[in-house]
């Protein structure tokens, strides 16, 4: 029993700690990917660009004349100005809301909602001007309701009101980022963040055009530009994901490490738990011995004994696992604004774009 339990312990750490770690690098990919779902050609700034407008906040070479130049592209089916920057909500009692002392930011939520990488789940997008969605756990924690007003502080520090018409989630973190957030028509978006152009330009492909095609396109409308750089949909997500492993953070190898040293210690218990036993059991062996055992007879006996032991132990610590890996998805939800579900639905897993 004494063996079994040191057994049970240690593989439940070390089987929890891989499961929660896969979780995490499985549910980051899938949310992480969802910028990249029905995006066929994404235009974004040069590196060049992005260095040289560095100290010019707002401003960007994604100027509202390159996004309709890009909507007039042969086999473009939709195109969408993607941005995100600060904009934080106000509430009943005129304070900004913040999470863990931050502000919140605007999104730019298009026509086309298959390209604003998240999902209304209630209400409907904003189709008019003066009309917003915010993330559903700023809606739950707030107590807001669709049909009532939400405040927003513009760049300029006026208050912008705006009429809340649905909610909308982001994938593993309903904040995007761990912030609130409100989303408002482009033009919208851009008149209270002040930024002259968006962050990027995604478009969508009619049927039948290819990713590589399409991008070619864009390219010969765009022309030779040093401050533009097109992708296909499938560079842009591989970018994306390269990027998460930056966002997701350290805590993955921070579980490995983890895992490593609860194997060393489960296997330094084991070992010496039943080094303990056997010894307690010398005159037993010895007289087996005694009735004519051989040395190798009550060796294997004690062999087969250990694996039978830890057979079954194993087994058992796997299932442990399970709870011990349901309880760091409650610490990490604890110590974090994102929230770690527990599986990912390969039925609700985002479908990227085919080449």
């Amino acid at each position: 029993m004494l063996s079994s339990v040191s057994i049970v312990l240690g593989v439940a750490f070390i089987a929890g700690t891989f499961m929660m770690t896969d979780s995490i690098n499985q549910v980051f990919d899938h949310s992480y990917a969802r910028a990249a779902e029905n995006v066929d050609a994404a235009v974004q700034p040069s590196d060049a660009a992005k260095r040289r407008l560095a100290a010019q906040p707002g401003v960007t070479v994604l100027t509202p004349e390159v996004l309709n130049a890009v909507r007039r592209v042969d086999g473009v089916a939709a195109v969408a100005g993607r941005l995100k920057a600060p904009a934080p909500m106000r509430d009943v009692d005129g304070q900004v809301m913040t999470t863990d002392g931050i502000a919140g930011s605007a999104l730019a939520i298009p026509d086309d909602v298959a390209l604003s990488g998240g999902t209304v789940v209630e209400g409907t997008p904003p189709h008019r001007p003066g009309e917003a969605v915010v993330d559903k756990d700023t809606v739950a924690e707030r107590h807001l309701r669709i049909g009532q007003d939400v405040e927003v502080v513009a760049h300029d520090q006026r208050v912008r009101r705006f009429r809340l018409v649905g909610v909308m989630e982001f994938g593993v973190d309903n904040r995007a980022n761990g912030y609130t957030v409100v989303g408002l028509q482009p033009d919208e978006a851009l008149s209270v963040t002040g930024h002259t152009g968006y962050d990027q330009i995604d478009v969508r492909a009619t049927a039948g055009v290819p990713q590589a095609q399409l991008a070619d396109r864009i390219r010969a409308v765009l022309g030779p530009s040093a401050d533009l750089s097109v992708l296909t949909g499938q560079q842009y997500t591989r970018a994306t994901l390269l990027h998460r492993a930056k966002i997701a953070g350290n805590l993955p190898q921070i579980l490995l490490v983890f895992s490593v040293t609860a194997l060393l210690v489960a296997a330094f218990v084991i070992y010496n738990t039943f080094t303990i036993l056997v010894t307690q059991r010398m005159r037993q062996l010895a007289l087996l011995r005694c009735v004519g055992a051989t040395r190798n007879q009550v060796f294997v006996s004690t062999l087969l004994e250990a694996a039978v032991v830890g057979l079954l132990a194993s087994v058992a610590g796997l299932f442990a696992g399970i709870g011990i890996a349901a309880g760091l998805r409650s610490v990490v939800g604890a110590l974090s604004t994102a929230a770690v579900p527990g599986a990912v639905s390969w039925c609700t897993a985002p479908r990227l774009s085919p080449p």
